[in-house]
């Protein structure tokens, strides 16, 4: 699996704007699908300890969970049992080709953005019917 991410912070002042392309295999199907889903996590370092702790979970449907329903760790996402709210800031498009663009755009201060910031991100593949989790997560800092 390949996750590539860019980052602008700059194009619009007030929002923190990201495009990740993840090649999941998957396809159009699970896109749609109620016992499978695929989601992006982020928890941002709000705080500068070094610590991720401010949750978002993006599904490839898009919905979003934002915090305090949304729990991102290197072993998966966790989230309430509610159900997950229409996003209002990102867009999902998946291709049978090249897999899923998440188009993410936050405003700053929802995340107390500033340099350095550490940045945890996830990427789950879940299927509920079989119990298969594949989870792939990587830390990186804006600086």
């Amino acid at each position: 699996m390949r996750i590539e991410v860019f980052i602008d912070w700059g194009s619009v002042p007030e929002n923190l704007s990201m495009i990740i392309k993840v090649n999941d295999d998957g396809d159009i199907r699970e896109f749609h699908s109620s016992s499978s889903y695929d989601a992006i996590g982020l928890s941002f370092d709000t705080d500068g300890d070094n610590y991720p702790n401010k949750d978002y979970i993006f599904f490839a449907m898009n919905r979003y969970y934002p915090p305090p329903y949304a729990l991102v760790h290197e072993r998966g996402i966790s989230y309430a049992s509610s159900v997950p709210k229409p996003s209002p800031y990102d867009k999902c498009t998946y291709n049978n080709q090249t897999g899923y663009t998440f188009i993410i755009s936050m405003p700053k201060d929802k995340i107390n953005f500033h340099k350095p910031m550490l940045i945890l991100l996830l990427f789950s593949d879940i299927d509920i019917k079989t119990i298969f989790i594949h989870s792939v997560s990587a830390y990186f800092k804006i600086r």
